[in-house]
């Protein structure tokens, strides 16, 4: 690793001068936001008021099964699933089986919101990208993608898996995560994840978690011990969960991780607020103290963490998200890499970081490049 990889996350001065690369990606990034932020209208009075009843039961609710006090509590171990289907299909240069299994995730009795959550029946389904080598047993890397996603042949695309399956040897998995892709099949189109609905936000991150697990146990039960988890953006907060929750990864990889959902979100909401919305937003962030990797104490050793993230990142900020993970795993090895949020999926040393991590770890196939 190089001497950055111990370095804390660089702070640019409102002096300093970018670069055209750097500027171009900060530019993509801004246009990026503008777009999201135009694609959802405002939410009418009626949903703000039930959003947040809904917030104040909820919080509620969750004290009282003690999950503000043990954030771990909110996280049961999934047993792997019983049957899965899987059929063979290829989006353009890539060729993966197409696995579906079921979810099984269930909101806690009583939640407010768990009953609406679960009549979206098409997310009660996982879908998942998976690319295998025949023959005898390889490392695995679970790939988890950012929000928006969900396609076959972007979230291959984002993470190179061609390069993972043929140059690094290893079989890579990419589950959907809630809410996107097929899964949205049977989803009302105002209904998303993340959202400013903050118990959607809950229950996709929850669920988010639990599938990712319950495909873990899978590969555990097939007789699979070397399995590593690569997260960008959205997929990072999952990685990062994950990673605190599982002492027996091999190896964990945030790609610029969200550190808290609720404050993303603020973030990324036109302003002005209407005060119904900003008053939303202000209970929302109670929540984050169950679905953010900060909230728990990693259970994967030190040694096994890794995060990289975007100097000029104009989505996901690095320093309050991606530094303040790093700061809360024990400062492991780290890229501050010279881009935005545009750049992940195609940075060379980004490239880089990933294969060193990967290798370090014994993440990778006996006949790697």
């Amino acid at each position: 690793m190089s001497e950055n990889s111990v370095s804390p996350p660089p702070k640019l001065g409102r002096n300093h001068v970018l670069h055209a690369a750097l500027r171009h990606h900060s530019i993509i990034d801004d246009i990026t936001m503008l777009a999201m932020r135009r694609r959802r209208p405002p939410r009418p009075d009626a949903e703000l008021s039930r959003i947040e009843h809904e917030i104040e039961q909820s919080v509620a609710h969750y004290r009282e099964l003690g999950w503000f006090d043990r954030p771990e509590l909110a996280y049961a171990a999934p047993p792997p699933p019983t049957t899965y289907d899987s059929v063979p299909e290829r989006a353009a240069r890539f060729h993966y089986q197409h696995i579906t299994f079921a979810s099984d995730y269930q909101p806690p009795a009583d939640d407010p919101a768990g009953a609406r959550w679960l009549s979206y029946e098409s997310n009660r389904t996982v879908h998942a990208w998976v690319m295998r080598h025949p023959g005898p047993q390889r490392p695995w890397l679970v790939c988890l993608h950012g929000t928006g996603m969900g396609r076959p042949l972007m979230d291959l695309g984002l993470f190179r898996a061609n390069w993972l399956y043929r140059h690094m040897g290893v079989n890579v998995a990419c589950p959907v995560l809630p809410l996107h892709g097929p899964r949205r099949a049977s989803v009302p189109a105002d209904v998303h994840y993340p959202s400013e609905d903050a118990l959607h936000n809950f229950h996709g991150t929850l669920q988010a978690v639990w599938d990712v697990r319950r495909m873990l146990a899978s590969l555990r039960s097939q007789g699979n011990t070397r399995l590593g988890v690569l997260g960008i953006s959205l997929g990072g907060l999952i990685a990062g969960l994950v990673g605190d929750l599982d002492p027996d990864l091999n190896c964990v990889i945030l790609g610029a991780p969200v550190a808290e959902l609720g404050a993303l979100i603020e973030r990324h909401k036109a302003q002005p607020f209407d005060p119904g919305e900003a008053r939303n937003l202000e209970l929302a962030r109670q929540l984050d103290r169950i679905i953010s990797p900060l909230s728990l104490s990693p259970k994967t050793p030190r040694d096994r963490r890794f995060i990289y993230a975007g100097i000029v990142d104009k989505m996901v900020h690095h320093r309050y998200h991606g530094g303040r993970i790093w700061e809360h795993w024990e400062r492991p090895e780290a890229l501050w890499y010279n881009g935005g949020h545009s750049a992940l999926g195609y940075s060379r040393d980004v490239a880089r970081f990933i294969e060193q991590a990967m290798r370090a770890t014994d993440v990778v196939g006996a006949d790697a490049a």
